[in-house]
């Protein structure tokens, strides 16, 4: 696999005033042009991550990255994103405009520009038509989320790939008044300002996390992990993704394969209840990763993870015509 290429999509006709480009990396496995079909999967991180969540450096002892693993063991090409104001993705004039829903039609802007750039070719130089086959979304956490709003509203996928969500949110860390929005969306849009000027000061808040300078030999510990790909946290995505009920009817409304991947000490709750909120899937899969937390990509066993992806994205019917 050739290294990265980072990309900047135009998205000033669908994101909030002031926003302009939204910011990947795209991954192309060797030899894409030539072949007859390559699938793409389009990543989003959670909360407080940027898009190294799906690329943690690789000269750390071991295999960390998902996306460079995806494309050379299975054949996929993958774009990991920034949300708006996250990472490399200036912010709106007004990131109070955040809402999941807008993040989620600004994805879906740049996957379909995406797709159809690696098939007319010319998106990335030198890299001539790639027949681009299954268009796959993968989302962590509060990404997860969004990009279930994504799909129920645009349907920009062949399938999902949800890793530590199951829609039920965090109810013990939320406040009465909190509490009070579950299962209401429409009314949780509206008040959301509100209740992450009061919960958070405002709607982008910078990580806490420091880079520390690790020496040779000494064991990593999750911040040193975690630590290149941590962000500013988009807290109108964050909160909405604690309340429970806030995606119930979207999750209702998908109508493609769903994976859903947890670790089996993850913070999500309720797993149980999925069959029931993906009504309307006609195949979900559940995959636990053993030994894991909630960020799956730091896990000792994680390539586990990592090929149940790839497996499951080759296993697929074939794609819709788009």
């Amino acid at each position: 696999m050739a290294d990265p290429v980072t990309l900047s999509f135009d998205v000033a006709a669908v994101a909030p005033a002031g926003a302009t480009v939204e910011v990947g990396d795209l991954f192309l496995p060797e030899g894409a042009a030539d072949r007859a079909s390559v699938d793409l999967v389009v990543c989003v991180p959670g909360g407080g991550m940027t898009r190294r969540w799906f690329d943690l450096p690789e000269d750390l002892p071991g295999r960390w990255s998902l996306a460079r693993h995806l494309a050379e063991d299975h054949g996929l090409a993958v774009l990991t994103l920034d949300h708006l104001g996250t990472g490399d993705s200036p912010p709106p004039d007004d990131p109070y405009t955040l809402i999941p829903r807008v993040v989620a039609a600004v994805h879906d802007h740049v996957a379909r520009a995406a797709v159809a750039g690696l098939r007319g070719g010319g998106l990335v130089p030198g890299v001539g038509p790639v027949a681009v086959g299954r268009v796959v979304g993968c989302g962590h956490s509060m990404g997860a989320m969004i990009t279930v709003q994504q799909q129920a509203r645009h349907t920009t996928y062949d399938g999902l790939a949800l890793l530590g969500f199951g829609g039920a949110g965090l109810p013990e860390h939320l406040n009465d008044d909190e509490r009070g929005y579950a299962g209401d969306l429409d009314e949780l849009e509206l008040a959301l300002p509100t209740l992450v000027a009061a919960r958070f000061g405002g709607p982008l808040v910078a990580s806490r996390r420091e880079v520390r300078e690790r020496r040779p030999g000494e064991p990593l510990t999750p911040g040193d992990l975690l630590g290149p790909a941590t962000g500013a946290l988009l807290t109108l995505g964050g909160l909405t993704s604690m309340i429970p009920g806030t995606s119930d009817r979207e999750m209702a409304a998908i109508d493609v394969p769903v994976l859903v991947a947890v670790g089996e000490k993850d913070i999500v709750r309720e797993v149980e209840r999925l069959p029931e909120l993906f009504s309307a899937t006609p195949e979900l899969t559940e995959f636990v990763l053993p030994g894991s937390g909630h960020n799956h990509v730091i896990a000792a066993e994680r390539l586990l993870l990592f090929d149940e992806i790839g497996r499951w994205v080759a296993d697929l019917p074939a794609p819709a015509t788009r």
